[in-house]
C-alpha cells in the first residue's frame, strides 16, 4: 500500500510547481500570447482591434516584459498594409514613431520620451 501511495504524493507534488499561465503558437510556429504564472504578458504579441464605431480595425505586433510594452510595435491595418511604425520603453512611447497611409508613403511622425513610471519623482535638469 505504501508503495503505491509515496509515488502518487510525489507525483501530485511536481504537478503544483508546473507553469500556469496560456500562450498560442502561432503560423511560423512560435509561441504568441504567453501570460506567465503571475499574470504578466511576455514575449512576442499580436493584439487585434476589430472595426468600432466607424473607425478602421488594426493589428498591432510586438514584444512585451512585465506586462508592458517593449522595443519596436509596428501597426498594420486588417487588410496587412504597415500603417505605423512605434517604439516603446517601459511601457510609454519612446523616440521616432513613423505613420503611413495604405500606399507606403511617410504621413506622420511624433517625437515621444518616455518616462520610468517606476520613479515617483522626476529631477528636471
Amino acid at each position: 500500500m505504501t508503495r503505491l501511495f509515496i509515488p502518487l504524493i510525489l507525483f501530485l507534488s511536481f504537478r503544483g510547481f508546473s507553469q500556469a499561465g496560456s500562450f498560442i503558437i502561432g503560423v511560423k510556429g512560435d509561441t504568441l500570447n504567453k501570460i506567465d504564472a503571475k499574470n504578466l504578458k511576455q514575449g512576442k504579441w499580436v493584439v487585434r482591434t476589430d472595426v468600432v464605431r466607424g473607425e478602421p480595425g488594426y493589428e498591432e505586433e510586438g514584444e512585451f516584459k512585465n506586462n508592458r510594452k517593449e522595443g519596436t510595435w509596428r501597426i498594420y491595418s486588417l487588410q496587412g498594409d504597415l500603417t505605423g511604425l512605434e517604439f516603446y520603453k517601459w511601457g510609454n512611447k519612446d523616440g521616432i514613431c513613423q505613420y503611413f497611409n495604405p500606399s507606403g508613403a511617410l504621413v506622420r511622425e511624433e517625437s515621444w520620451r518616455a518616462l520610468n513610471p517606476d520613479n515617483y519623482m522626476i529631477r528636471w535638469k
